[in-house]
């Protein structure tokens, strides 16, 4: 009987001799195709990244030829130049002129704020990298403005056309970072608001 044991313990020595290289080479066959499946992954994963990078890439080439003739002082040319309820200034100076019968002092004191009413915009910040120069305009004070003055103040600064005007060829890259209206009560006029506005201006010299 002890011969018999002694003799199955040989036997099971060879068999388990035997086995081991083969779960050997499993365990290193296993561990090769995990590796060679991440590494497959990674190598997927750099496609797509540089796929993404080429597509930002293009992008951004088409944004600067876009925006590579814009003016460096649109904000002051252009944006500030726009003058508020000048309908509502017009009609004022008419009546001025010609009723002896209205509130004069009313309508010299609306004119007089009317010509101070205008936007004028000082650079919060400003960041300066090797293909781009971001500076950030914000409104000195707060302009009275109508629904009219409104739709060009968003003409000429997103490049979108209102009521036929025609968007500027050097029209920079501005961004809305903070528009802000806010309704004015008053009867005497027709509808007017308070605005805030905020831009983003981004250069490509």
């Amino acid at each position: 009987m002890k011969k018999m044991t002694y003799h199955k313990k040989i036997f099971c020595s060879f068999i388990i001799a035997g086995l081991t290289p083969l779960v050997i080479v499993g365990l290193f066959y296993l561990k090769s195709n995990t590796q060679l499946s991440l590494l497959n992954k990674r190598l997927i994963y750099i496609e797509e990244l540089a796929d993404l990078n080429n597509g930002k890439n293009q992008a951004n080439n088409l944004t600067i030829k876009k925006y590579h003739l814009a003016s460096p002082s649109y904000i002051d040319k252009v944006v500030e130049n726009i003058f508020p309820l000048k309908e509502e200034k017009a009609l004022l100076n008419k009546i001025e002129n010609e009723d002896s019968f209205v509130d004069k002092k009313f309508i010299t004191n609306r004119l007089e704020f009317l010509k101070k009413n205008r936007l004028r915009f000082s650079e919060e910040s400003v960041h300066t990298l090797p293909a781009l120069k971001e500076t950030v305009e914000v409104l000195m004070f707060p302009v009275e403005v109508n629904i009219n003055d409104i739709k060009t103040i968003l003409a000429v600064t997103e490049g979108v056309d209102f009521n036929g005007l025609r968007v500027p060829e050097d029209l920079p890259l501005l961004i809305i970072k903070d528009f802000s209206i806010q309704k004015k009560t008053t009867s005497n006029f027709p509808e007017t608001f308070s605005l805030n506005l905020k831009l983003i201006k981004r250069e490509f010299p």
